[in-house]
């Protein structure tokens, strides 16, 4: 959940200086809602239950990806997943906005884009990993760190306070 806060937090710093500021910011949480809204449809439509949900957020994180993988549903999450994460597809989308809504397209291939980017550094490990080329290829990029990790999510949220200080201060 703070890697989803963060994607609009970055976009909008990024681009706070443009009118629709908040249009980059709402873009860049699209893969992440893509995947995640059907998951934690499938999660409930399972019979799982919000407290199961929640136990899982505090159990080491390779415990939490051994309990994800088990899941009935967890192939089609995972599909939705590399979906809404690829490269391919985002650049075809964004002919598509392009296309019909051309005066969002800009916020929604930067929003998308700065997202996917984000996320090819900080998924080390993660249940799913990153196939930028999904489905034309099963590669997966090698990430860093994972963005669930302490010391990675203070130092994000230390450089997001100091970038918002230098953009209430008018020095960026």
């Amino acid at each position: 959940m703070v890697d989803f806060f963060s994607h609009a937090l970055w976009a909008y710093a990024l681009f706070h200086a443009r009118p629709d500021a908040l249009a980059y910011a709402a873009c860049s949480l699209l893969p992440d809602l893509a995947w995640g809204i059907p998951a934690i449809l499938l999660f409930f439509a399972s019979g799982r239950k919000l407290s199961e949900m929640r136990r899982w957020r505090h159990l080491p994180h390779e415990e939490m990806s051994k309990n994800l993988r088990k899941q009935p549903y967890f192939e089609n999450v995972r599909v939705a997943y590399h979906a809404s994460h690829s490269w391919l597809i985002a650049a075809f989308a964004s002919l598509v906005v392009w296309a019909f809504a051309p005066k969002i397209a800009l916020a929604f291939f930067s929003g998308v884009f700065l997202h996917l980017a984000m996320d090819v550094f900080v998924h080390k490990d993660s249940v799913n990993g990153q196939e930028p080329f999904y489905p034309l290829s099963h590669w997966r990029a090698p990430s860093f760190v994972h963005w669930s990790n302490k010391k990675f999510i203070a130092a994000n949220y230390a450089l997001l306070a100091i970038v918002y200080a230098l953009i209430l201060l008018g020095r960026v």
